[in-house]
């Protein structure tokens, strides 16, 4: 008995679809370690040659074998360890992390007040970029003498650095959204927060995540800057000890730990804007929440309904007499009429509401 060919459907077709798109996606990322694999063992063949056939001191460029010594002496060793790279790592990365979420969190406030005010902006803007503009390591001396010589100090110069790239991308973010969809929550007469939380704030996701890829790093050199200058533990003090014995393997193989870890910073902010994406997709695509929602404008008529559906989020606009009835934000909203406040629910068919 032969098997009858039957014509793929719709399903198959996307089920196949995903999969060559999985496959591609899979070829390509082990196509891009493959390629970083091969730079670093050119570069690692080239510093050696470099090193080898110009007959560069230790003191001045160390031979990668050197570098990977230094290294080893300092991972192969019990955590606890004084003389490990361990508790200096931490150090540095804890004051890092709590002065980024201080410089994050400040710049996303500002960054949102000088977007929603002028004045604000007015106000704000001009002082902002001149604290950029001055050289953090002149900064650091003062932030040293105002924060004391341990961890506050580094805090401070972490949050101070992470600032700026956070307020600059946010306030970039908010002006950059569409303006068809703020006019949509005007004309629902949505207040001023619900505008900025259910619209500016997704538009803006993009950049703010842009500004605290930047932030992160920045809060990493502004640590390391505040440890040069005057800190008891630290990545930088290893540094500081390793230059004042001219042991420069050392002090390369501190590089080497600080770029892994900037490295997985950036990694750990690309992985939480992922992890965003797929459980609040408004985050990074625009939502056809203003072509429904004028569709259904023109179709309906919107009237009062004081009843509420169990299981929908309620938004009622209240001078315009509008209840819109939210399962998520890419949804566009369902507006209830008194049918369907009684039982009825609103859905879309062609674009257009239809009460069932």
């Amino acid at each position: 008995m032969t098997d009858i060919p039957h014509e793929p459907t719709a399903f198959d077709l996307i089920a196949a679809s995903a999969v060559h798109a999985h496959a591609r996606r899979r070829r390509e990322r082990m196509r891009n370690i493959g390629i970083g694999i091969a730079g670093l063992l050119a570069l690692l063949a080239l510093w050696k040659l470099v090193v080898a056939g110009l007959e560069v001191p230790p003191y001045i460029l160390p031979a990668p074998e050197r570098v990977f010594i230094a290294l080893w002496s300092g991972i192969a060793v019990a955590p606890a360890s004084p003389l490990g790279f361990y508790l200096p790592l931490w150090s540095t990365l804890s004051n890092a992390l709590l002065g980024f979420l201080i410089g994050a969190s400040l710049g996303l406030f500002f960054g949102s007040l000088m977007a929603e005010f002028r004045p604000v902006e007015t106000a704000l803007m001009p002082y902002a970029f001149a604290l950029q503009s001055l050289p953090k390591v002149a900064i650091a001396p003062l932030i040293v003498i105002w924060f004391g010589f341990g961890n506050g100090s580094k805090v401070a110069m972490a949050a101070l650095l992470a600032f700026f790239p956070m307020l600059v991308n946010t306030f970039a973010g908010m002006r950059a959204t569409d303006l068809e969809r703020i006019e949509l929550m005007q004309v629902l007469s949505a207040s001023r927060f619900e505008t900025y939380r259910l619209v500016k704030l997704p538009s803006a996701a993009p950049y703010i995540f842009a500004g605290l890829d930047m932030g992160i790093v920045y809060a990493l050199l502004g640590t390391i800057v505040a440890e040069f200058l005057g800190a008891q533990e630290g990545m930088g003090v290893v540094i500081t000890k390793a230059q004042a014995v001219t042991d420069v393997a050392g002090v390369f193989a501190v590089l080497l730990v600080l770029g892994v870890s900037g490295i997985a910073l950036h990694l750990m902010v690309r992985g939480t804007q992922r992890s965003s994406s797929h459980s609040h997709p408004a985050l990074t695509r625009r939502s056809s929440v203003v072509q429904a929602t004028r569709a259904a404008s023109r179709s309906w008529k919107f009237t009062k309904c004081r009843e509420l559906l169990p299981g929908f989020c309620r938004r009622r606009f209240p001078r315009t007499g509008v209840v819109a009835i939210f399962r998520s934000w890419p949804d566009w909203p369902r507006v209830l009429s008194p049918k369907a406040s009684r039982g009825g629910h609103v859905a879309s068919r062609n674009g257009r509401p239809q009460i069932s």
